[in-house]
């Protein structure tokens, strides 16, 4: 069994998943003018689970393939929602502050609006300045938040790939299994006695349960 082909391209599973950045949007109106850029990468899941995979039914001993649902193994498998856990603290850390840094920007807009009447010109100039300064903060702050996103992202898919692909691979030595494949296969209808997609997610949670507390 050794040489025959394991085709499980998880990394691309998982792009049906939740994909869209934590930080596309800042609630400030000023911010709204700034680059937004979804990340180009899948991601694991931050969001609740699908439902679990059905009861398993026997495997078919006639058969030299078997299927796996990716995106159902990451995303209720401990280890899977592990990570999503780990993504979804880091969104609500950094899109904390990008909220604060807008609420800033919209302060100090308004201020400026307010005082024009008032204050002199070069008071006004000074505070443009600064208003410019804190929206270019504000850039920095998005960028530098969805390049450590998507470092992070894709550092837990490489874990989780590592750890499930030898789960995969002994499921289909035990069953003598010449090719796994996946949801990404375009395949139209998948018989339940090849759906090694529960026993994964069972081997999975064995190996790395979840964290009590």
């Amino acid at each position: 069994m050794s040489g025959n082909i394991i085709r499980l391209p998880i990394a691309v599973a998982c792009a049906l998943l939740v994909a869209g950045s934590a930080f596309a949007q800042v609630t400030s109106g000023q911010a709204a003018g700034t680059a937004q850029k979804p990340p180009a990468k899948p991601s694991l899941p931050t969001t609740a689970a699908p439902a679990p995979a059905a009861p398993a039914v026997p495997f078919a001993v006639d058969t030299k393939v078997g299927f796996v649902n990716m995106q159902l193994v990451v995303a209720t498998s401990a280890l899977g929602q592990k990570g999503g856990a780990l993504l979804k603290a880091f969104q609500d850390k950094k899109s904390a502050e990008l909220t604060a840094k807008g609420k800033e920007i919209d302060e100090l807009q308004k201020d400026i609006d307010q005082s024009r009447a008032v204050l002199a010109p070069s008071v006004i100039q000074t505070k443009l300045l600064d208003l410019d300064k804190k929206k270019r903060e504000l850039d920095l702050i998005q960028q530098n938040a969805d390049a450590e996103y998507q470092a992070t992202n894709e550092q837990l898919l490489t874990d989780f790939s590592e750890k499930s692909m030898p789960i995969v691979k002994a499921l289909a030595e035990e069953r003598k299994l010449y090719m796994v494949i996946t949801e990404q296969s375009q395949v139209v209808y998948v018989a339940p006695s090849v759906d090694l997609t529960a026993e994964v997610i069972k081997r999975l949670d064995a190996a790395y349960p979840k964290e009590k507390g």
